[in-house]
Formats: structure tokens, sequence, C-alpha cells
């Protein structure tokens, strides 16, 4: 799973046949979870799923973060989505 912090939103991009996007479709609250030593990051929120149409600055940061990686095109695990997750609670905010 790969993601960015952009436009004040966690943006996670993914497969579109993964398990979590099929459960995201039933239930959108969700917590995220980074587990750094240093600087941990434990968030709620509300998702959404991006099936196309990545927002550009969106797309620009996943590329800047993950060495040029177009999120849009289909590597062997198929086409991805883009899952928006909109902070409702911070738990730790690293």
């Amino acid at each position: 799973m790969w993601f960015v912090f952009a436009e004040g939103t966690w943006w996670v991009a993914t497969a579109r046949r993964n398990v979590k996007v099929r459960n995201l479709q039933l239930e959108d609250q969700v917590s995220l979870a980074l587990p750094d030593p240093d600087r941990p990051v434990v968030a709620q929120g509300r998702a959404r799923i991006h099936w196309s149409e990545f927002p550009a600055a969106v797309s620009q940061a996943f590329a800047a973060k993950y060495d040029d990686w177009d999120i849009a095109s289909e590597e062997p695990d198929g086409p991805r989505v883009l899952i928006e997750v909109e902070t409702s609670r911070w738990l730790f905010a690293g």
C-alpha cells in the first residue's frame, strides 16, 4: 500500500481488486496507523474511493515521494484506486 499526506488529507493508492477496497464499499469509517517509533501517527476518519481521474496535485505528491511513480499506471496487480481519507480525529499526530 502506498500513501501520501497531501492537501491536508491522507491518500492511499492500492489495487482495485484488494479486499480493503471491497470492505470500504461496505463501511467507510477507517483508522490509519503509521508505526514510526519516533513520531507515530494514528488517525480516524471517513474514506472515499476514487476509481479514476485522480487529482493532479495528489498524483504529483505520489510521484515526488515514490521516485516518479505514476499512480494511474496499471501494474501486475491490475488497475488502482485512490482512497481519500478525511481525518475526523487524531489519536497521535507524530
